[in-house]
């Protein structure tokens, strides 16, 4: 924050500190005489300084408990899949308030270690059925097909779908080729050379021209029924059994 100096408080500061004594007619030149601090003042500043420390060091050490209870710190493909969302947040300058993140199985921990990193908390177990009406960057790493079926379906429109850019395991290999999306998707696979093999592998960068989406048949963007499952079939947690 800029400040400004105001040049005559500046003069009244060092006048607190300095008697200035006028030079007189017929007399020799005179001394300026400065005034001893008073004494105990560092003993002061020493105990604020020591304050301080302690409450910032207890407060790194309670940081560190929390992180260490959570999978960000215990689990590689959890803090690396983190990382990377922060990295695209920070490099495509979104604010906090757009940068929206959400796991059933986040614990109370995590939760309050994604506020300290600025992320937004999704409120509710959506399923996955988020609608998008501006442009948006979806990271869903090694999410479930039911998942990625519940998106698709919210968002099932021309002017959602061409907003979208989804990164997350690749649809060529996770759908099969009779898939309502094939003929509208782009897909541009990652290529994986982290030292970890495991953490990003089989995804995909995937979007939606628009010049796909016009080149379709009567009837194609008809709203589907809402997805439902089997029981033994779920790859999510639904919203019954799960919410923030």
């Amino acid at each position: 924050m800029a400040s400004q100096v105001n040049p005559a408080s500046d003069a009244n500061k060092n006048n607190e500190n300095f008697q200035l004594v006028q030079r007189k007619r017929g007399k020799g030149k005179q001394k300026r005489t400065a005034k001893m601090p008073q004494k105990g003042v560092q003993d002061r500043v020493d105990v604020i300084v020591d304050s301080d420390r302690h409450r910032v060091t207890k407060r790194i050490r309670d940081c560190r408990t929390e992180l260490e209870a959570s999978d960000f710190y215990r689990k590689l493909l959890a803090r690396y899949q983190l990382s990377l969302v922060l990295a695209l947040r920070d490099h495509l300058q979104v604010s906090p308030e757009h940068c929206q993140v959400y796991d059933p199985q986040f614990t109370e921990t995590e939760k309050l270690i994604l506020q300290e990193f600025d992320c937004t908390l999704i409120r509710r177990n959506e399923e996955g059925k988020r609608r998008c009406e501006r442009p948006t960057l979806v990271v869903m790493p090694h999410c479930g097909k039911a998942l990625f079926n519940n998106f698709l379906w919210a968002n099932w429109r021309p002017q959602s779908l061409q907003q979208l850019i989804i990164i997350g395991n690749s649809f060529s290999s996770m759908l099969d080729s009779s898939s309502k999306i094939h003929p509208f998707v782009k897909e541009e696979a990652v290529q994986n050379t982290f030292t970890y093999t495991d953490i990003f592998n089989d995804l995909s960068v995937h979007w939606f021209p628009l010049e796909n989406l016009q080149r379709v048949a009567p009837g194609t963007w008809t709203q589907p029924d809402e997805p439902v499952y089997l029981e033994d079939d779920l790859e999510i947690i639904q919203d019954s059994l799960n919410t923030l």
